[in-house]
């Protein structure tokens, strides 16, 4: 479904991303985990539009990515950032609404689904953003991504800040989207958590891919338990 060849990234003198080649295949949930500074919300940054690449190409369903990210929204690819980003000031029902991508007929419909996934957001409509815990912003957040109808969600850091018990209720509802038919690329530092719940993970390492393969399989290479699982 995505798939990114050959992506180099630079901030003026500074590398960020080098020869990235990435796929994520439709239906599928793609981790890609790395320590601070590796170039993973850079990467994102990226495809969404908000970055411009040096070299490389980014194919969606085959075709190249627009360079506008609204257009990049409209063709399916939602990124829900890392920090949350939602507005603290709107109530819970606003954040949905402005994010909607069905046109104001369809909103009441999508809301009521996204409501269904997430019943604490609908006990929470009437309250604004900002007085919510984490890991109910969090949930705000990638519900707030869904809004907007994606084909792909690409998710930055959905477990930063939260407490373990909160982490496991996010990856639920992780794993559930993806249950939908949703297409997941997933940025995490909590690299057991990502490879328990994809299909397929990639490492970066200082902008490079540096390993890749099945999740299941990464989960028991000794390289990766060491480096990343504090084995």
């Amino acid at each position: 479904m995505l798939k990114i060849n050959d992506l180099s990234v630079s901030y003026g003198p500074v590398t960020a991303l080098i020869d990235v080649t990435i796929d994520v295949p439709k239906g599928k949930i793609v981790s890609i985990i790395g320590s601070n500074g590796a170039g993973k919300t850079s990467l994102l940054n990226t495809i969404s539009g908000l970055v411009k690449k040096q070299k490389g190409e980014i194919l969606m369903e085959g075709s190249p990515l627009p360079n506008a990210p609204h257009k990049i929204v409209r063709g399916g690819v939602v990124h829900v950032p890392e920090g949350r980003k939602i507005f603290p000031e709107l109530t819970v029902d606003e954040n949905l609404i402005i994010a909607s991508a069905t046109g104001q007929k369809g909103v009441k419909e999508k809301s009521e689904e996204i409501y269904a996934l997430f019943p604490i957001l609908h006990e929470r409509c009437s309250q604004h953003a900002g007085t919510l815990s984490g890991g109910e912003q969090q949930m705000l957040a990638i519900a707030r991504g869904m809004m907007s109808n994606p084909k792909i969600l690409m998710l930055d850091e959905p477990s930063l800040g939260l407490a373990p018990v909160i982490v496991k209720q996010v990856f639920k509802f992780i794993k559930q989207i993806n249950e939908r038919g949703i297409t997941i690329l997933l940025i995490e530092q909590n690299a057991r958590q990502a490879m328990g719940l994809s299909d397929y993970t990639y490492v970066l390492e200082n902008g490079h891919i540096t390993m890749q393969g099945e999740s299941a399989v990464m989960l028991e290479n000794e390289e990766i338990r060491k480096a990343y699982l504090g084995e």
